[in-house]
């Protein structure tokens, strides 16, 4: 029997479509190119980016959406065989 192992699973893409937030807004909010955020929303595992950006992506969302969004909120972990 084969041990299962974590993965974290990337949800960006979850968050801006339950809150409505375009990549456009989320871009410019963030000061970086729509194609940037367009590549970070197509990710399903979690991609590598620094703490200080991570806080800046959870800030802007968190003005977006008018709701506290957190790291926590980003990811989720998950068993794989």
């Amino acid at each position: 029997m084969a041990a299962a192992f974590k993965v974290i699973r990337w949800r960006l893409k979850e968050i801006m479509a339950r809150y409505d937030i375009t990549g456009i807004a989320l871009a410019k909010e963030l000061g970086v190119r729509e194609a940037s955020i367009s590549n970070l929303r197509k990710s399903s595992t979690m991609p590598r980016i620094d703490g200080n950006r991570v806080d800046e992506l959870c800030k802007a969302l968190t003005k977006l959406a008018n709701k506290k969004i957190s790291f926590a909120d980003l990811y989720e972990e998950m068993e794989e065989d």
